[in-house]
Parts: structure tokens; C-alpha cells; sequence
């Protein structure tokens, strides 16, 4: 009985096997002939090279201030203009004793740096005599909006303030002497005067946001000496101190006078016009041509192009949906000389031709004609899988079917250009549609080399058929 339930159960593996090796078709003798599924697996060679980007679209938040140079990446300097939001008939919240400001002085708030934490730089800043201009792209001359003859303040600082004790660094931001990495310029007493004045006895100058501009436009941040180290920079803000009193009384009816100190704060916020300047330089290394790798570089600098082969992919597939393809971009690990760059920490796969749209629409990534990948670092770990060595250094996009489908249907018999771009992401969640992400050029300098030899360009298209 044995015997006979074996060799009935490799009968039947034999005429399972059988069915499943005969050409590329699955399910034969499963179902009506018209349900058969046609399964096929093609293998193209994607292009790939290095492009130079004078400018990006820098419409976020964040900046970054100094000037580094990467032996294989080149220069980049980092600057930017802002103006300062002022709520409508704004009044300072509190007076000063005799109508009389302390201090003003302008604040850079930082949350990490590239390069040496030591190196000394001197930060400038410069009256803006001209309004802002809402044209968001990094290649701006802010010899345009600004005085250059006219700087409100300097101060040489170090992105490590070894001033600040261990202690202090190890507080947590709830604690009132909490430190948050910073660098201050002290501003002419004057304009913090001007502004208070202003305030109580020239209403309209703050009557919108627009009158308090051409009050006050804005000022030009950047750097007039040192280089090695930038800053990342997330707030900046304008502080003007004053003394205030106030009069207390005791259950016996006498007053007590009392000297108290206030601040009032002017930001940089989403509201108003911050615009960021990236300089990169000696990108000839990067720019050559090359057999073995294409870069990234950010701020701008360079991007990847990769050049899908439609004109080839089509006649295969016409007629097919594809279900997958799979994108895997290898990179070398980070160089090893001192304050060496690391890779971008998240890169954007995006169309050529959709870019502008695509950052000055403020679109969200919608896995059809925009993907993004997270580089997986050589140390990277996973409490949920096992990570091989092979998958490290790399960015993973699992699957494109999404995008090679698209292009099949609206776009015309012509190979598909793609750049691949350093981001960062910000994710939206909605009780009803869930996450949403989007995407801003990265302003962190980052550097990476893909590999672009023809295992590392080789992509398999997996299509199906009924």
C-alpha cells in the first residue's frame, strides 16, 4: 500500500513538472484555454552617466551656511537670504523701561554639520535693500537684493562650541538650560530701536506682512572667511532684549516694583521668502567621462541620468503588462580620507522632463512616475530581515511596472530619461488616505558613486499576458 501512494504521489510531481517547463506558459490544463496566463522574462542594459546641475528648486525650510571642499566631490559654498514673518499690527507684547531696547542680534540654529567641528569661519550678515523675489532656484546673485557695503554684524564661531560643558550638551530640550547648537551676531542697536519705534508710532509699517518688507526686507547670511565645515542650518531668527517692570502689590496694600528681562522674536518661517544659494566648483573629476561609476552631489552639483531603452523594451513587450522590474543602484562606501562625505541619505527616481513641475508644485511621490529609495549603509540592520552584504550600499527600488506601464500607454517610441536626485522626505498622514510623502532638493552636502558596469545596469522586465 505504501509503495503503490508513492508512486502515485512522483506520477504526479513528473506531470506537474512537465506542465510547468512547457514554454513560458503557467497553469496549462488548469483552466479554459482563454485563462492562460503567459509569464516572460526579458533582460535590457539601462545607460547611465553623470550630469551637472547649476541649480535646483530650494524651497524648504532648512539652509546651510559655510564652504567645504571633498578631494573628489570639489567645493561647495552655502549662503542664503530670508526675510522675517511679522503677524499683522503686530506690538510687542511687552514695554520697555523708558522705550529703551538692550541688544538685537540675528540667530542661526543648527542641527549637524559636514565637515571639521573645529574649524574656525566668520559668518557676515547684509542689509537686503531690494524686495524679495519668490524664484525659489539656488542660483541667485544676492549682490541683487543686497548692499554689500552695508553688514550688520560678523562673529567668528566653530560648529563645536567647546565652551559648553558635557552636561549641558547631555540635557534633554525640555529642560530650561537645554543647549540647542547655535551661532549669534550682534546687530546694531539702532535698527532693534527703529523697529520697536516703529512699532508704536508708525502703525502701518505693520499693518501686513508686506508693508513690514519694505520696511525691513531682509538680510543676507553667508560666510567672509575660514572654510572646511557647513552648517545645517533649520531656524534663524532675529532677537531684540529690553528691560520691562512691573508693579506688584502685597495683602497690605504696598507696591513692589520688579525689573524683568523680554525678548521679542522674529522668524524665518513657510510664510515668508527664504531663498538658498549653492556655489559648487572643480566638479571636473566628477564630470569626465567615465566607464566604471556616475556621481552624486549634493547641494545641486551633479545627478545620476539613467537612460531606460523603450525603444527596445517596446517591440518585446507590446502587448504584454508588466509586473515587474526591479531597480537596484550600487554604491561605493564612503571614501576614506577624514570628514569624507556620505552618500545621500535618500535619492529620488524621477522623469527628466517632470523635475520642475515636480518640486514647484510641491507634488507628493505616487509610485507611478515618482519613486524614492533609502540608501542601505553597511552597517544598516533589520529587526525584521536579514540584510545580505550584496544589498548593502545600495538603494533598492523594488518595483517599476508602475512607471514602464505609464510609458507604454501616454508616451511616445522614445527612450525614457530618468534622474536620479538626493532628497529629503517629509511624510503627511491622513485618518482617510494614510501617508502621503514629499519630497525636497537635499540642502545636506552629500557624495556617491553608482557602479555602471553591465551587472550593476543589467534590469530584468517581467511581463505577464492572458
Amino acid at each position: 500500500m505504501k509503495i503503490r501512494l508513492l508512486t502515485f504521489i512522483i506520477g504526479l510531481g513528473i506531470i506537474t513538472l512537465t506542465s510547468c517547463t512547457n514554454g513560458d506558459l503557467l497553469g496549462i490544463g488548469m483552466g479554459p484555454d482563454d485563462d492562460r496566463v503567459s509569464v516572460k522574462t526579458d533582460t535590457f542594459l539601462i545607460k547611465a552617466n553623470t550630469i551637472k546641475v547649476d541649480s535646483m528648486y530650494a524651497k524648504t525650510p532648512n539652509a546651510a551656511l559655510g564652504e567645504i571642499y571633498d578631494p573628489l566631490y570639489g567645493m561647495l559654498k552655502a549662503d542664503y537670504l530670508c526675510e522675517f514673518y511679522c503677524p499683522e499690527d503686530f506690538r510687542f507684547a511687552r514695554t520697555p523701561i523708558d522705550g529703551k531696547i538692550d541688544s538685537i542680534e540675528f540667530c542661526l540654529y543648527y542641527t549637524s554639520w559636514t565637515g571639521d567641528s573645529l574649524v574656525a569661519l566668520q559668518a557676515e550678515i547684509f542689509q537686503v535693500t531690494s524686495p524679495l523675489e519668490r524664484h525659489y532656484y539656488s542660483n541667485i546673485n544676492p549682490e541683487d537684493y543686497s548692499n554689500m557695503q552695508i553688514s550688520l554684524g560678523r562673529q567668528t564661531y566653530t560648529a563645536y562650541d567647546t565652551s559648553i560643558s558635557d552636561s549641558i550638551r547631555a540635557l534633554s530640550s525640555t529642560d530650561e538650560n537645554y543647549y540647542d547648537p547655535h551661532v549669534r551676531i550682534r546687530m546694531p542697536l539702532e535698527l532693534g530701536q527703529k523697529i520697536y519705534d516703529a512699532s508704536i508710532n508708525d502703525r502701518p509699517v505693520f499693518a501686513s506682512q508686506e508693508a513690514f518688507n519694505e520696511f525691513f526686507p531682509g538680510l543676507y547670511v553667508t560666510t567672509t572667511y575660514g572654510s572646511g565645515n557647513i552648517l545645517n542650518v533649520y531656524r534663524s531668527a532675529m532677537h531684540i532684549y529690553y528691560q520691562t517692570e512691573y508693579v506688584t502689590e502685597d495683602s497690605e496694600g504696598n507696591d513692589s516694583t520688579y525689573i524683568d528681562k523680554g525678548v521679542t522674536i522674529f522668524n524665518v518661517t513657510k510664510e515668508v521668502i527664504q531663498l538658498n544659494r549653492f556655489q559648487n566648483s572643480q566638479l571636473d573629476q566628477l564630470l569626465k567621462p567615465d566607464d566604471e561609476y556616475t556621481y552624486l552631489k549634493s547641494s545641486a552639483g551633479v545627478f545620476t541620468q539613467l537612460e531606460i531603452p523603450m525603444t527596445e523594451i517596446t517591440p518585446k513587450i507590446e502587448g504584454r503588462r508588466v509586473n515587474n522590474f526591479a531597480l537596484t543602484l550600487r554604491a561605493l562606501p564612503s571614501e576614506e580620507w577624514e570628514y569624507a562625505l556620505d552618500p545621500p541619505a535618500t535619492v529620488l527616481l524621477i522623469p527628466k522632463d517632470s523635475v520642475d513641475n515636480f518640486f514647484e508644485n510641491n507634488k507628493s511621490i505616487d509610485n507611478i512616475t515618482t519613486y524614492y529609495a533609502s540608501y542601505i549603509s553597511p552597517t544598516t540592520t533589520s529587526s525584521s530581515s536579514t540584510i545580505s552584504d550584496s544589498d548593502r550600499c545600495t538603494y533598492q527600488f523594488s518595483n517599476l511596472s508602475n512607471l514602464l506601464n505609464y510609458q507604454l500607454q501616454y508616451a511616445l517610441d522614445e527612450n525614457l530619461i530618468l534622474y536620479v536626485i538626493p532628497v529629503e522626505i517629509e511624510t503627511f498622514y491622513d485618518y482617510y488616505t494614510g501617508s502621503t510623502y514629499k519630497a525636497t532638493h537635499g540642502t545636506k552636502m552629500s557624495g556617491a558613486a553608482l557602479r555602471k558596469s553591465t551587472e550593476n545596469l543589467e534590469i530584468e522586465i517581467i511581463t505577464s499576458q492572458f
